[in-house]
């Protein structure tokens, strides 16, 4: 019986630590910019597009590729 006691005591504390190591990591402030987006639609099947992001302090060229109706890459 004994055991059992030390068990969920071992238990219960790390569970604690766990808990404040979580807030402690994520209390931080999110600051994060807005992006501005070309467009927001799916590509046309087979076919492909440079899509851009552009922030103020950040900007994203990436390639938009649809093989399949539906689904862009």
């Amino acid at each position: 019986m004994r055991r059992n006691k030390f068990t969920r005591n071992h238990l219960f504390r790390a569970a604690l630590i766990f808990t404040i190591f979580t807030l402690a990591i994520f209390h931080q402030k999110a600051d994060a910019q807005q992006m501005f987006v070309d467009d927001a639609e799916v590509t046309t099947y087979r076919s492909f597009q440079i899509e851009t992001w552009y922030g103020s302090r950040e900007s994203w060229f990436l390639t938009g590729i649809s093989p399949v109706r539906g689904l862009e890459i």
